[in-house]
Order: structure tokens, then C-alpha cells, then sequence
């Protein structure tokens, strides 16, 4: 009889130990939630041991809002370590020159991502156009837009629109893609090839 009383008043213990335990938690994990802190900032910077900047998160000159990463360049760089950049904006997304690397979102809030070389031109340009219809640029150090893949935009963009391509431009030599027909609605195939000045289409 005892033995059942003993086991009782433990097992009736356990239980008020594990009601006040969780009670305890509950109320310390809450307002520890109310007093959580949220940081508002315009830029974030990262910076390597010498306190140059290597990468932000933030607004920059085209007011495009990007994680970008600046790379450390030994070519072009001034006597006090400045590395020498066009001052003109980044073509298409008006970018900082220096950002090696951005991704985000452009000044008309359509999304991005750029891979600019040591001259600030873009190599590699992945965006959405108006119509939220993919389109990818890769370019030298002769003139962007060497190459075009994606959605084809004409000159006076309408709803019905969806031809669709591979392109080598600069100079225009090569094509392959399909377009619909805006009044019979259905689709063809094309391939262009300009081994001169002309260019045919089949």
C-alpha cells in the first residue's frame, strides 16, 4: 500500500514539475520573441582585412537593388590602390563598372543578373523582359549582345507576341527561332544565315 502511495505522489510530483517547467519556458521563449531586434539599413558591406569593400547588398547608381561583388583588380589600378574604372554607367542596367557580379532587381523591378569584365562591360546578362519572358546577352570585349537567346521583343511589343530565338549578332550573321503568325496564330520555324551583308530566311 505504501509502495502505491510512493509511486502516487512521484508520478502527481512529475506531472507539477513538467506543468511549471513548460510554463517557465513558454513565458521566457516569448518575450524573448518580443524583444527581438530588426535592423534597418540602406547598404550592407562586406570588407576583407584591409577595409576595402568586397561585396554589398543594397541600393547602387542605377538604382537597382543588388548583391553585388566587387573584385580586387591589379590592372588599371592608381597609385593609392584605386582601380580605374569608366565613369560612365553599366549600358542597359545603368550598374556601378566595378560590380563583378550582381544579382537582383533592376530600377524597373524586374529581376537580373550580371557578369561584367575588368572594363565594366557586361559578359553574361540574364533578365526578364516586360512581358516576364527570359532573355540572355553574352558579349566580349568587342561590343555586347554577341550572342542572344530568349524572346525576341519587336519594335512595337503587343500582347500576341512569342517568337523565340538564337541569335549571333554584331554583326548579324546567324539566326535560328520560331515566331507565330499574328493573324493565323500558328507557329514556324526560321533559319537565317548572312555569309554576306544579306541574310535569307527559310
Amino acid at each position: 500500500m505504501k509502495s502505491i502511495a510512493r509511486q502516487g505522489l512521484s508520478w502527481l510530483l512529475s506531472c507539477v514539475c513538467g506543468a511549471v517547467g513548460a510554463y517557465i519556458y513558454l513565458h521566457f521563449q516569448s518575450t524573448r520573441s518580443e524583444k527581438t531586434a530588426i535592423v534597418h539599413a540602406s547598404r550592407f558591406e562586406l570588407t576583407d582585412s584591409t577595409g576595402s569593400v568586397v561585396a554589398f547588398w543594397g541600393i547602387d547608381r542605377g538604382n537597382n537593388t543588388v548583391l553585388a561583388f566587387l573584385p580586387k583588380l591589379n590592372s588599371g589600378a592608381s597609385p593609392n590602390g584605386e582601380t580605374k574604372l569608366s565613369s560612365e554607367p553599366a549600358a542597359f542596367t545603368q550598374q556601378d563598372t566595378n560590380e563583378a557580379f550582381a544579382v537582383g532587381l533592376m530600377s524597373t523591378q524586374l529581376p537580373f543578373m550580371n557578369l561584367m569584365g575588368t572594363d565594366g562591360s557586361a559578359r553574361a546578362l540574364l533578365y526578364l523582359t516586360d512581358q516576364e519572358k527570359p532573355v540572355l546577352h553574352m558579349s566580349d570585349g568587342h561590343s555586347e549582345g554577341r550572342l542572344m537567346l530568349g524572346f525576341i521583343s519587336s519594335d512595337a511589343p503587343a500582347r500576341g507576341d512569342d517568337e523565340w530565338a538564337l541569335l549571333f549578332r554584331r554583326p548579324d550573321v546567324a539566326g535560328i527561332g520560331s515566331m507565330r503568325d499574328p493573324h493565323s496564330g500558328k507557329y514556324k520555324g526560321y533559319l537565317s544565315v548572312a555569309p554576306s551583308s544579306k541574310s535569307t530566311r527559310q
